[in-house]
């Protein structure tokens, strides 16, 4: 099977998860982000990636201002849910718009500089601190 009828395959299992009531998002993301299966050749990501700069202002344009996980804050990234690492897909079926904190508690590598040696980082026990 190809990298992108897995991705599709992936998400039209995901997004019943996702409006299911009393659905726990952060984990349905944070499963997706790491996938089971291997990541695409480098050259095809890189690809992908230049197609998602390309078209960045095209992708989730409806969505409005709030965060869709936490709804909280206006969202600043659009964050792909099956990785182009993995063969994700710069389609809205596959992107969500994040706050920088939910962003970065998806991806725990990442820090959020917030000001001068602040960062958002995600604690043992799944708790965002600044």
């Amino acid at each position: 099977m190809n990298h992108h009828a897995r991705t599709l395959l992936y998400l039209r299992r995901f997004w019943p998860r996702w409006t299911a009531p009393n659905a726990n998002r952060y984990s349905l993301l944070l499963e997706a982000a790491s996938p089971d299966w291997e990541p695409i050749d480098w050259r095809l990501m890189v690809e992908a990636r230049a197609v998602f700069e390309g078209n960045y202002a095209e992708l989730l344009a409806d969505v409005g201002d709030r965060c869709q996980l936490c709804g909280n804050d206006r969202w600043s990234a659009k964050h792909h849910i099956v990785p182009l690492e993995y063969g994700g897909i710069n389609a809205d079926n596959n992107m969500i718009a994040l706050c920088h904190v939910c962003h970065a508690a998806i991806h725990p590598w990442m820090t959020v500089p917030l000001a001068k040696n602040r960062h958002i980082h995600m604690r043992s026990n799944g708790k965002l601190e600044l």
